[in-house]
């Protein structure tokens, strides 16, 4: 019985109405674990298309470490205030580094992208702050402007959808 790691186990005599009960929570169960799956795949789908978009080239180590920077800022908003001291260090070691390389990763990409990104959806994402002299945001701009246009798109989805 124990290579099958059963979750659930219903003593015998049962009622019918305990047994439908209990496969009901089965498969709400796993069409919640599924939802989360599904709408944490979409988020990260969602930040690599938009920093496709931005021009941020996925071949240089800052654009994985802008990646999971706008994840963890997605997911823990209260970081916002604390990115060399919070964000940086959770990101170097996740990916076994120094945050001063972090930093000048992130600042990287972000350089590049500037220089041959999509104008328009710089534009829209950044607002007014986009400079057409091409100054670019700093980090903390970049990552946390990202993430809330994330948040406010996801946020009017899960409102229409349910």
């Amino acid at each position: 019985m124990s290579e099958y790691n059963p979750k659930y186990f219903l003593l015998k005599p049962y009622e019918m109405v305990d047994f439908e009960q209990k496969l009901l929570d089965i498969f709400d169960d796993k069409k919640e674990k599924s939802k989360i799956n599904i709408y944490h795949n979409n988020l990260e789908i969602s930040i690599t298309k938009l920093l496709h978009g931005l021009g941020v080239p996925s071949h240089i180590k800052g654009y994985q470490y802008i990646r999971e920077g706008v994840l963890l800022m997605y997911e823990n908003p209260d970081i916002v205030g604390a990115i060399t001291k919070e964000l940086y260090p959770e990101i170097a070691s996740r990916y076994d580094t120094t945050v001063s390389r972090v930093e000048r990763a992130i600042r990287h990409a972000i350089e590049v992208s500037w220089n041959r990104g999509d104008l328009d959806l710089m534009e829209e994402i950044f607002g007014h702050s986009v400079d057409y002299d091409r100054a670019k945001p700093t980090n903390s701009e970049f990552i946390v402007t990202v993430s809330d246009k994330l948040r406010l798109e996801f946020s009017k989805d899960r409102q229409y959808n349910y």
